[in-house]
Order: structure tokens, then C-alpha cells, then sequence
């Protein structure tokens, strides 16, 4: 196993086909939080179960509302639902008018190829975020998410 780090970025669906199947130990993504995306995960969930190694994690940002379909698809596509990262956000905070909620955290999910964990180390379920720049692009995340995550 090579200790080489592969950044890929862009449309996962795009980038995916130079990716061999069972090669990869992680994949971290931020797919688009809208009702009408939700198909985006189908894709991903198939992409993460060719790509990843057994063991591997693919750990990604999903809107609070769309949690169990989520979990579904990927299940549904042979991952496995391994455990909920909170992130705790900082500065101004959204609201969801139809449920009248203040949203002060976000959900990444985290499946695991298989039944078991590549690493051995701990991960803490809980980032404590830093507000985004978003100057480089407006649906910027904060880079604390990532660093945590890899």
C-alpha cells in the first residue's frame, strides 16, 4: 500500500472513472445540500463502494433533512453506516423556515466499506468548524472538517 495522498477535484462521477476499483482508503465530499440533488448520492454510494478498498470510509456532508435517505442509498449500495459527525459551526448561522430550526451544527456521515475499520486510530465525532473565507467559492467549507477528517 503506497503512503501517496491523491487530491482529485471537480464532479466526483467524472474524476471517478481514473480511480481503480478497490484502490482508495477515503473519500471526503461536500455533494449539493438540495432536495432535487438527493440522486447525487445514488451515484456516489455506487462510486464509493467500486473505488474504495475493504475497510475504506467515505465521510460526507449531507443536509440535515436528507439524512435517511441518505443512509438508505448507501446502504442500499453495500456500505456501511458507521457513525454521525457533528460540526459545530462559528459565525452567522442558517435557518430552516419550514422546521424552525437555527441551524448551529452540520451533519458529515460516515460509511465504511465492509464491517471493519482500515485504522486503528479514534476520531472524535464532534469539529469544532471555523467560518469559511468563501472567496474562493460561495459553498466554501471551512478546511477544519477536512484536516479532521484525513
Amino acid at each position: 500500500m503506497s503512503d501517496a495522498i491523491i487530491l482529485l477535484t471537480g464532479d466526483f462521477r467524472e474524476q471517478s472513472k481514473t480511480i481503480s476499483n478497490d484502490s482508495i482508503d477515503l473519500i471526503f465530499t461536500d455533494p449539493p445540500y438540495a432536495a432535487e440533488c438527493i440522486p447525487v448520492y445514488d451515484d456516489l454510494a455506487v462510486t464509493a463502494n467500486n473505488a474504495l478498498r475493504e475497510g475504506g470510509s467515505l465521510v460526507t456532508y449531507v443536509g440535515h433533512y436528507a439524512i435517511p435517505k441518505v443512509i438508505e442509498v448507501m446502504e442500499g449500495a453495500g456500505l456501511t453506516y458507521w457513525w454521525p459527525i457533528a460540526v459545530v459551526l462559528s459565525g452567522s448561522f442558517a435557518k430552516h423556515y419550514p422546521k424552525q430550526v437555527t441551524i448551529k451544527w452540520k451533519p458529515l456521515l460516515w460509511f465504511v466499506k465492509g464491517d471493519k475499520l482500515i485504522t486503528a486510530d479514534f476520531l472524535s465525532d464532534l469539529i469544532k468548524s471555523d467560518t469559511p473565507s468563501k472567496v474562493l467559492y460561495e459553498w466554501e467549507q471551512s478546511t477544519v472538517e477536512a484536516e479532521h477528517i484525513i
